[in-house]
């Protein structure tokens, strides 16, 4: 990632704000920031017999451990004359920067890597946990970044530091990144209104190039009743992306009344995801429904457009009240506190428990989202698209890396 597209990043969060008609995300990040973000994500080797690793940048701070000659680490920040770095081993602390010599930059995962792999990244802890310790097998992340409303505007909706901070660690790593527009009813507005539509794309188009990013992806949350003019604002979106090299992605619900042909003429890819039933407990998505929904979709369009969308996180449905979100390490603590067993459902290939006097847990973990990466593999998909990155069963990067 270039010096400049580096400043660019950080330095933008007011005009990019202004231009898309959202909120200002964030104050002006610090120089000293900018400045530890650059190196964010590079790796090192150690030089020394035995450095220590420190709480802090000082050397009067508390050792935290220490590391040996020619271990490898990432770096997390740099400030003044001291690294934060982070070992295969996850120890986690400052050494001085005498002690690490800078190694170049790892080949792109997409050199790699015979599938397109995209992480979904919300600006939280857990995310960025993953993306720390998974982005070898990453071809790229799609970071929470705006909404768009029934005009077209596009609100921001992310804070400038959690962001910067995400898109410096994926350019050092050589990470695909896209920006993430969701749309969560139709914008009735902006499909018959072909100035708008213009508009639109254009912010769009602009929002790619100062970020330094591979392209956008529409996220359609919602089930089109005007495929028409989904498909001719995407026709303009694509054109003004491709024509300054830049990928289009689509995201939307596996449906029977979706017009996929429509779409894919107008975008690089597909991302097709089963929609989220939550009424009432159930397996998130039943694997022979997975697969003849994907059947339907590929008599419409070759399966190099299509990428499989898969949610990691996990569901309760409590006695009384709304389903709640849950990741895998919570529905484990979940299950070990109530003292009950992982149960198999057969037919959706899904794992499941039950608790209290009605509680009910479904979500998906290792064994569940094998049978549905091997469904890229049994369709030769272009890929697969992991929701909620940070939520999922950590083994499933193991049965990632056998796959591809």
């Amino acid at each position: 990632m270039g010096q400049g597209l580096v400043v660019a990043i950080l330095s933008i969060l007011f005009y990019l704000s202004s231009l898309l008609g959202g909120t200002a995300p964030a104050p002006p990040v610090p120089q000293a920031l900018e400045d530890s973000f650059f190196f964010l994500g590079q790796s090192g080797e150690i030089l020394g017999e035995k450095v220590l690793v420190r709480e802090n940048p000082t050397t009067e701070s508390s050792p935290q451990g220490t590391l040996r000659q020619n271990e490898e680490v990432t770096i997390l920040a740099k400030q003044a004359d001291w690294y934060k770095i982070r070992s295969n081993s996850k120890l986690e602390g400052w050494i001085p920067a005498f002690h690490l010599r800078l190694k170049d930059i790892p080949a792109a995962a997409s050199e790699r890597l015979d599938k397109v792999v995209l992480g979904y990244l919300a600006p939280d802890d857990l995310a960025y946990e993953s993306l720390l310790e998974n982005n070898l097998s990453l071809t790229g992340v799609v970071p929470l970044g705006w909404r768009m409303d029934s005009y077209g505007a596009l609100n921001a909706d992310f804070a400038g530091e959690d962001l910067g901070k995400t898109l410096y660690f994926a350019g050092n790593r050589q990470l695909e990144t896209y920006a993430l527009i969701e749309v969560n009813t139709e914008p009735v507005k902006l499909f018959n209104n072909t100035y708008l539509q213009a508009q639109t794309a254009a912010a769009i188009v602009e929002t790619v190039r100062e970020w330094g990013l591979k392209g956008a992806q529409l996220a359609v949350n919602y089930e089109p009743a005007d495929y028409t003019g989904l498909a001719a604002f995407l026709e303009t979106l694509n054109a003004k992306l491709e024509a300054e090299g830049y990928k289009t992605i689509v995201a939307l619900p596996l449906s029977p009344a979706a017009d996929y042909k429509a779409l894919a003429g107008c975008a690089d890819y597909l991302v097709v995801q089963p929609k989220l039933e939550l009424k009432n407990p159930g397996p998130p998505a039943p694997l022979d429904e997975i697969k003849k929904a994907l059947r339907a979709v590929l008599l419409e369009i070759p399966a190099h457009k299509v990428i499989l969308g898969i949610n990691t996180a996990g569901h309760n449905w409590p006695r009384r009240g709304e389903p709640i979100s849950l990741s895998y390490g919570e529905v484990m603590e979940l299950a070990a506190q109530w003292g009950v067993s992982i149960k198999w459902d057969a037919q959706s290939m899904s794992p499941y428990f039950e608790y209290g006097n009605g509680g009910e847990v479904w979500f998906e973990n290792r064994y569940s989202l094998k049978y549905k990466l091997d469904l890229v593999k049994e369709f030769d998909l272009a890929g697969l698209a992991l929701s909620d990155l940070g939520r999922e069963d950590p083994e499933v990067w193991n049965t990632l890396k056998k796959l591809f």
